[in-house]
């Protein structure tokens, strides 16, 4: 309760109180109290609201941001070999033959993936996500 709302209080005491009137002014401070708790509780939680969204919108520019280096390439000839590093290397030969045909030579790679699981006996290569810097 607000020093105002105590001062208020403690002049309506005695007589004043016990009338009508001073019931009525004690009611009246009350329902201002509660009003002014539950405004203080409804900016605690805008604030809250508000600082959710704009974490939630940093994440997503951060993501946004992230993926503004990314390229998936398809229909990429799979090398049909059962060792991972040698199908990586063929990859990046494929990726470095491509980027020099689309005159892209100076390109720095940071990472080559093929995207889903493996499977030799599959007919349509997978697709492949390259990282630049």
């Amino acid at each position: 309760m607000s020093r105002e709302m105590q001062d208020i209080r403690a002049t309506m005491t005695g007589e004043v109180a016990s009338s009508v009137s001073g019931r009525k002014v004690i009611k009246l401070s009350e329902t201002i109290e509660r009003q002014r708790a539950a405004s203080y509780e409804l900016r605690d939680c805008v604030q809250d609201a508000v600082k959710e969204k704009l974490h939630e919108d940093k994440e997503e520019m951060e993501d946004i941001k992230e993926r503004s280096h990314s390229i998936i390439v398809h229909g990429l000839k799979k090398i049909p070999d059962e060792d991972g590093e040698t199908r990586k290397k063929g990859d990046e030969d494929q990726l470095e033959q491509l980027f020099h045909a689309i005159h892209c030579d100076d390109m720095s790679v940071q990472n080559i993936v093929r995207l889903g699981k493996y499977d030799g006996a599959q007919a349509m290569p997978r697709s492949v996500k390259v990282v630049t810097s």
